[in-house]
């Protein structure tokens, strides 16, 4: 999975503003908790840093929240092609 980290403040509704993106990104194994610097927005460095401050505050909780994340959305990606009603494709 890629993780895009952005700084965000509270507000009254519970949901937060974005106060500052991070033009970083990290790609991150949720299996083997290897995280690396991916330079798809184009900072480098600043994907580099962000892998130190998130290796610094990950515990295991938040890896397990993160795990368990990914195989929800996984399994619904990989399972919508069932759903979809294919008897107008001529095969």
């Amino acid at each position: 999975m890629t993780l895009v980290v952005n700084r965000v403040e509270p507000t009254e509704n519970g949901k937060g503003r974005v106060i500052e993106s991070s033009e970083a990104a990290v790609r991150f194994d949720v299996d083997t908790v290897l995280m690396t610097p991916f330079d798809s927005l184009g900072n480098i460095e600043r994907s580099r840093e962000l892998v130190a401050e998130l290796q610094s505050v990950l515990n295991d909780d938040y890896v397990e929240l993160l795990r368990n994340r990914w195989r929800r959305v996984r399994a619904r990606r990989t399972g919508e092609w069932r759903q979809q009603d294919w008897a107008h494709i001529d095969t």
